[in-house]
């Protein structure tokens, strides 16, 4: 009896799982995509297929995150690291600011730079003024022009 070893991903919108997929290795070259909409169903939770993402695509930030496991015989093994990256989500509607963060180490030596990307979006002004603090100290404040 022979192993049968595939590959498979799992994609999630914020925490719930959107899309999970088993791909069979005997094409060496496996492409897809997925686009993830208000309407994309969340999978596994309860068994309803009906629940969507509607309700949290919202104005605002959200992390997309992947993971790649090897499926053998049916059963899932250990998976990678997530690949995560973050999106803001921009209803023109909302009044609410948004600041995103992007990509950025969670821990850093003494000697080095810290540098923590950003953008800022208020729709209430046309330069918005951003503070930094540490332990409640300002550090620094910048005003980013839309």
């Amino acid at each position: 009896m022979s192993n049968k070893v595939n590959s498979a991903i799992e994609v999630y919108f914020d925490n719930y799982l959107v899309l999970d997929k088993e791909y069979d290795n005997t094409n060496t070259r496996n492409e897809d995509s997925i686009t993830i909409t208000k309407n994309t169903i969340i999978l596994n939770n309860n068994n309803d297929s009906t629940i969507t993402l509607a309700n949290y695509f919202l104005h605002g930030e959200h992390t997309i995150k992947a993971k790649l496991y090897l499926v053998n015989n049916g059963e899932k093994g250990n998976g990678t690291d997530f690949i995560e990256k973050e999106i803001v989500i921009l209803d023109r509607s909302s009044k609410t600011p948004l600041i995103w963060t992007g990509d950025f180490k969670t821990e850093y030596y003494t000697y080095e730079t810290i540098r923590i990307p950003f953008r800022v979006y208020d729709p209430n002004v046309i330069i918005a003024k951003v503070s930094l603090y540490k332990n409640g100290v300002l550090l620094s404040t910048r005003e980013i022009a839309d």
